[in-house]
């Protein structure tokens, strides 16, 4: 099985453990940063690992839960469960994100959301394809008539960030919708349904797969000021169109 299979593979499995577990009375702590984990997380990262460690023994990682270790040039960045807080509230927008890098560049995706039956993929130079069929971003190209995707956790709200990383816009765009999974905001401006998504305190984990998809389906991902996927804290995830545009409008949280 070459690396795209093995990520498609993990991330599956990854998704029985969370579905076997949907709905049930799923524990949650509080990190440090704010953000939720549960044993499922835990869970779903060792599972994933194993997967990739079986085939590829050389690979690194670089995990939500568990951090970075190994030194193998084949970097897999894992966010074993996106949408945390959405899955122990049995809220049905969560998934397994896994993307791989090497010599610091980018090379596939996989996103799976297992309650949708829906199964993202991407290589790069290769396409983006959701359950087998091919993925294009939207063409709207005017800030008063897009739909953007953002985040607007506790902390991000407390300390600034959102106002200074969507604040400007709020206004302007025709719609702001917040799925509480990054990942599906990734999904959505790859397959067109929605124009961009404007995150703030992002993690190279969070953005690393959904980079590889949604730069495939003909989109662009960056931080807001201008730096590559996936080792950004600030990023935009457009469909080209408008990237510029919303750039323009950003600040730069300090």
């Amino acid at each position: 099985m070459n690396e795209l299979d093995i990520a498609i593979k993990a991330a599956k499995e990854a998704g029985k453990i969370q579905m076997k577990n949907f709905g049930g009375q799923v524990s949650r702590t509080r990190k440090e940063d704010g953000t939720f984990v549960s044993e499922v997380d835990r869970k779903c990262e060792r599972l994933i690992m194993e997967i990739i460690k079986k085939e590829f023994p050389e690979s690194s990682f670089f995990g939500e839960e568990y951090g970075e270790h190994g030194q193998g040039e084949m970097k897999w960045l894992i966010d074993p469960l996106d949408g945390t807080h959405n899955y122990t509230r049995g809220i049905p927008i969560f998934a397994a994100s896994i993307g791989m890098e090497k010599k610091g560049e980018l090379q596939l995706g996989v996103l799976h959301f297992p309650l949708f039956g829906q199964t993202a993929v991407a290589e790069k130079r290769k396409g983006a394809f959701l359950n087998g069929k091919p993925m294009k971003v939207s063409e709207t190209s005017e800030i008063r008539e897009a739909s953007i995707y953002t985040a607007a956790q506790k902390a991000q709200r407390q300390d600034g960030t959102f106002e200074a990383t969507i604040g400007k816009i709020f206004k302007e765009v025709q719609d702001v919708r917040i799925f509480g999974a990054i990942a599906f905001g990734g999904l959505m401006v790859a397959q067109g349904s929605c124009d961009a998504v404007v995150a703030a305190k992002t993690t190279p984990y969070d953005v690393a797969a959904l980079s590889v998809i949604v730069e495939e389906a003909g989109g662009r991902v960056t931080s807001i000021d201008g730096k590559k996927p996936p080792y950004i804290s600030n990023c935009i995830i457009s469909n080209n169109a408008l990237h510029e545009k919303i750039a323009a409008e950003m600040e730069v949280p300090e």
